[in-house]
């Protein structure tokens, strides 16, 4: 290899490595742009929608594992309706009327035997909007 050959390969290697190293900065830079924007954002937005009604403990109320459940007893619901497990379907019903007001979606085989029971006795609600929002909490 003669001594231009030489220089030609040097050069070319200086490059690649200024390139490398130029390359290497970028990302870190971006990296730390990321983990500054991720610290930025304290926490997610709440979600508020049509059909999501935000609240601090869920509907049903099933026991922690090892724990006794307690025997569900139904209860009447003050301004007439109950959510309940009927024909297979979770359903709200309006105090008085044979027919559902509201039938879910979700499949009772899923949910845990606390919740069964809960359900095979009835759950009242306040409200409609209530109702909805014990359906939703099994969906």
């Amino acid at each position: 290899m003669n001594d231009r050959q030489l220089r030609n390969y040097k050069k070319y290697t200086l490059v690649l490595l200024l390139v490398t190293v130029g390359a290497l900065i970028v990302c870190a830079a971006a990296f730390s742009f990321k983990r500054a924007a991720q610290a930025a954002s304290v926490g997610p937005e709440p979600v508020v929608t049509d059909h999501y009604t935000p609240k601090q403990a869920a509907s049903q109320e099933t026991p922690a594992p090892g724990k006794a459940s307690p025997s569900p007893r139904p209860q009447e619901a003050p301004a007439g309706y109950v959510v309940a497990l009927r024909n297979g379907r979770i359903c709200a019903y309006k105090q008085g009327q044979a027919g559902p007001v509201l039938i879910s979606s979700a499949e009772p085989a899923h949910l845990p035997p606390g919740d069964l029971e809960l359900l095979q006795a009835g759950i009242p609600a306040g409200s409609l909007a209530e109702a909805r929002a014990i359906l939703e909490d099994y969906e």
